[in-house]
């Protein structure tokens, strides 16, 4: 693909995809595997450009656009989301929707009223570059959240394994329905945070001139919580901060064999000469006429 550094074209690629009702999807988080993921993508993409570039005998600019993808995506099935405390943990949260939906434009930062409300620029930038901003919008239909447990499946069998115990009553558990072949999830019954299913919307900002400017964040998410009653246990509380330290916060160290020759030889095109302070995440929740409530367990257990 061409560059397009005077944004002539109202789009790089196009996403579109529609999952029918009749499909349910279920997928289980951890920042390791997407990062692994991402990472190889993003390799791909990098070993492309490097022999598009010698095709050329050319060398182009490294401050160039980001490349803008157009979504337009519905999930009308229901969405199960596990996030477990790590890969090696049966221990988990998860999230239940009855749908999803993510669509996007394209806005320059100056044009977005969030950057205002919610200060999303950047105060330590020395320019006054106004960036591109992709704008997605993510709705998560009627969202539930539980404590669930990861537990294997008998030999030949879709039964689970029960020799453990889980951590609440058997009278109160549910199987959730899953594909996957050697192990399965079980939840409690009891809604843990909201006091009812309730649709989430999710905006999420990305720089797609992050390597122009940086006077706004590389990556943006505003959580929108509005008319919502929120019950939050001392056991749910604690799930939350494990999964928040021991899976999205997991410390991840690339492994030189994982990463293609080509990349690790690539020379050097530029050097730092300063750093400067810049915003690379940030996530903010939005709460309008909200109901907090903490409640204490009787029993205090330790992950």
């Amino acid at each position: 693909m061409e560059p397009d550094p005077d944004l002539r074209r109202p789009f790089d690629m196009s996403l579109k995809m529609t999952v029918p009702s009749a499909m349910n999807a279920f997928y289980v988080h951890t920042h390791r595997y997407l990062t692994s993921f991402v990472d190889f993508w993003c390799q791909f993409a990098e070993l492309q450009q490097q022999v598009s570039n010698d095709r050329r005998s050319i060398s182009e600019s490294l401050e160039q656009h980001k490349s803008r993808v157009l979504m337009d995506v519905n999930v009308d099935g229901g969405l199960s989301i596990a996030f477990p405390l790590n890969q090696f943990s049966s221990q988990a949260i998860l999230l239940e929707t009855d749908g999803v939906s993510v669509a996007n434009r394209f806005d320059v930062a100056s044009s977005l009223q969030d950057f205002e409300g919610y200060c999303l620029d950047n105060p330590h930038s020395e320019d006054e570059y106004d960036c591109l901003i992709d704008s997605i919008e993510l709705n998560c239909r009627n969202a539930s959240f539980f404590e669930a447990f990861r537990r294997p499946h008998a030999q030949g069998s879709p039964q689970f394994h029960f020799n453990e115990a889980p951590a609440f009553d058997s009278g109160l558990r549910i199987e959730v329905p899953t594909t996957f072949q050697r192990f399965g999830f079980v939840k409690t019954k009891e809604n843990l945070l909201l006091d009812k299913p309730k649709t989430l919307t999710f905006t999420l900002y990305r720089n797609i001139d992050e390597f122009i400017s940086h006077n706004a964040p590389n990556n943006s998410v505003i959580l929108c919580l509005d008319n919502a009653e929120l019950n939050v246990s001392t056991e749910f509380y604690k799930l939350i901060r494990g999964v928040l330290e021991k899976n999205f916060a997991d410390p991840l160290i690339p492994v030189p064999e994982s990463i293609p020759i080509e990349i690790l030889q690539k020379p050097e095109s530029t050097k730092e000469t300063a750093s400067a302070i810049r915003r690379d995440l940030r996530l903010q929740i939005s709460v309008f006429e909200r109901r907090l409530e903490l409640l204490l367990s009787g029993d205090s257990k330790r992950f």
